[in-house]
């Protein structure tokens, strides 16, 4: 999806980025935290 908003950003379907929008990104910040938190517990 990143080659085409960068370089055919003419034919983005928005429907389609909006799906990623909501359905990867909350997924991501779920991986991210959980890295987080194993980051913090090996500091303890």
């Amino acid at each position: 999806m990143r080659d085409i908003l960068i370089h055919a950003y003419d034919h983005v379907d928005i429907d389609e980025v909006w799906n990623a929008v909501e359905t990867s990104i909350p997924a991501l910040i779920k991986q991210i935290e959980n890295i987080v938190l194993t980051i913090e517990k090996s500091d303890e």
